[in-house]
This record gives structure tokens, sequence and C-alpha cells, in this order.
């Protein structure tokens, strides 16, 4: 009891106590939001597939392509597998960002990704054409240009 005499007796020193624990509470749910690992993109819409797509190129992850694809098995045609030979370069970076909304056409959609590519110190601006269609309930990845 006599520390809460003591907090009476001094009401700065409680309110310091109470905005160190926030602070220190506050920094806690901080570490743990940076630390824990991104929710998966919603690929029930066009959107979601289109942004990623984008993140599988941007963090050159086939496997994360290969995911989202509507053919896993059928992946390696002619320009996914140039897709999946840029990721697998070392000495490349790659940042995509989604350019407007996808159009929708009943079962199919178009989106569009802006890529900027660098390799041996050079930089390429290349746009990107993906098309999705319709798989279940959510949409998947069925070519990119």
């Amino acid at each position: 009891m006599s520390w809460l005499r003591a907090l009476r007796a001094r009401p700065r020193l409680a309110l310091g106590i109470g905005v160190a624990v926030v602070l220190v509470v506050a920094g806690v749910v901080t570490a743990v939001g940076l630390l824990r690992e991104p929710a998966a993109p919603d690929v029930s819409t066009p959107e979601g597939v289109a942004y990623a797509t984008g993140q599988a190129l941007s963090g050159k992850d086939p496997e994360k392509l290969r995911t989202i694809s509507c053919d896993p098995a059928n992946f390696d045609g002619d320009t996914s597998a140039s897709a999946v030979a840029v990721l697998e370069q070392p000495d490349v970076t790659i940042e995509a960002h989604t350019a407007g909304r996808p159009a929708v056409s009943g079962n199919k959609a178009t989106a569009k990704l802006d890529l900027t590519i660098t390799y041996q110190g050079g930089t390429q601006d290349v746009p990107v054409t993906l098309q999705l269609a319709r798989r279940g309930t959510g949409w998947c990845l069925a070519d990119l240009t």
C-alpha cells in the first residue's frame, strides 16, 4: 500500500510511469506487426491476382508465380518460360507496380503491370499485360506478355 500512497503524493511520477508503460506496449505492438509475415494476396479478385503477380515478379519468386498460374504444369510455355528465366538471373532486380484496374469481361480479365528492370547498371521500363481467368470462386494468371 505504501507505493500507492507514494504515487498519490507524486502525480507527476504516476503520469511518467503511465506514459512509459504506454510507450513500451506501443513499441512491442509495432515490433510484432513489422516482424509478422505479410498476408497472402486475395486471389478471389483480378486485382488480387495482378498484385500477387507483381509481388512474385518483384520478389523474383517463380514458385509464387506458379501458384497463381491457371495451369502450373503448363507454366513453362513460351512467354512464361522467358519470364521465369528473367526471374532466375541473380543480378537482375525488378520493381513491379500495377497500372490501373483490371478490365473484366465475363470470366476473363486483362491487367497491366509496369516493371522497372535493372540489369548490369542499366534500367528499363517494361509494360506487361496479364491475361487472367476465373477459376472456381477465384482468379488465376493465364498468361503474361
